[in-house]
């Protein structure tokens, strides 16, 4: 927008409704500063700051396109607070120890991937006996083990494993996922780090 009037002289758009989210104050600001430079804004849809009476429709279009986008972020919370509620994946980088099982007709859900989990239980062996996370992360590079990004193990990747919640079954989303009626946590998974 520092450019309009001095480097070009209209403003395309595909849409007002797609030009900006913020609302009518937003629209308002622009409009004032195309006004003070004697310049243009229009869109494909033939919206035109050129035409008489193009403020209100395009302030109308801008809070209308604000306005679904905060519906839009109720609906999507809704159903990832659903989802939470009934323990499904909802998406993101499967967590070490975990493999996604995905259909293109149900739901992806999560199951426990032997040799990650066996993995993980031989870190936590070795941390109770005594070693230190370096030395286990030394051992598992010295074993060619991978992350689940298959990278090399860095201590801090495994302290970040070692204090996961899922490694119990369990989800941490901003606080512990708990069943509203019950209070107990819920549980998404397979408890890894038990042994077998």
């Amino acid at each position: 927008m520092e450019d309009l009037g001095v480097r070009y002289q209209t403003l395309i758009v595909w849409d007002i409704d797609r030009w900006t989210r913020k609302g009518a104050a937003e629209v308002a600001y622009t409009l004032d500063a195309i006004e003070k430079t004697g310049t243009r804004l229009l869109d494909y849809a033939g919206q035109d700051t050129d035409q008489h009476g193009h403020r209100l429709p395009m302030i109308i279009r801008a809070e209308t396109a604000r306005d679904e986008i905060v519906r839009l972020a109720e609906r999507i919370n809704r159903g990832k607070r659903y989802q939470r509620e009934e323990g499904s994946w909802l998406g993101g980088q499967v967590p070490f120890g975990l493999a996604a099982i995905r259909s293109v007709d149900a739901p992806t859900y999560l199951v426990i991937d032997a040799e990650a989990a066996e993995d993980i239980r031989l870190a936590a062996k070795w941390i109770i006996e005594g070693a230190t996370l370096t030395a286990v992360v030394r051992r598992f590079n010295e074993m060619g083990k991978k992350t689940s990004t298959n990278s090399s193990w860095h201590h801090t990747t495994l302290y970040r494993l070692m204090k996961s919640p899922h490694l119990i079954g369990q989800r941490l989303y901003r606080q512990w996922e708990t069943d509203k009626d019950s209070g107990k946590k819920i549980c998404v998974g397979e408890d890894i780090a038990r042994d077998e």
